[in-house]
């Protein structure tokens, strides 16, 4: 499994993320025990929020895209396996402003950013 960090402002939990989704075609199992799953033919996202992510962000750049999130954020981090499924399933939660996604290839960028990428090259991935 891989696994990117998704990062939105406090307001936003794991049941805002579960609302979101359920607009989507996917099955969600959860929130429960600080995870959601996210699943649709055999693929899979899973969300599992963890604030001890925070302890990782401390250079000034990173800071300030925090900030720019909200004052305090909720951090989620995202397993899969196939990168187009991610960004499917992200298109229903990163599609704000107040959204970053650190793919911890040292790349960190608003939501509408990453998922313009897959809009402009579907096949995109940041290992290849």
């Amino acid at each position: 499994m891989r696994d990117v960090v998704v990062i939105l402002s406090s307001e936003n939990s794991l049941h805002n993320i579960e609302r979101w989704l359920h607009k989507s075609k996917f099955e969600i199992i959860g929130p429960a025990e600080g995870r959601l799953i996210v699943s649709w033919q055999g693929q899979e996202v899973q969300f599992h929020q963890n604030q001890a992510l925070s302890n990782h962000y401390d250079e000034p750049e990173e800071l300030s895209l925090l900030a720019s999130v909200g004052l305090t954020q909720n951090f989620f981090l995202a397993n899969f396996k196939e990168v187009k499924f991610l960004s499917e399933v992200l298109a229903f939660v990163v599609n704000q402003q107040n959204s970053l996604i650190d793919n911890d290839f040292d790349r960190i960028e608003s939501g509408p950013e990453f998922l313009r990428r897959f809009e402009e090259n579907p096949d995109w991935d940041w290992l290849n």
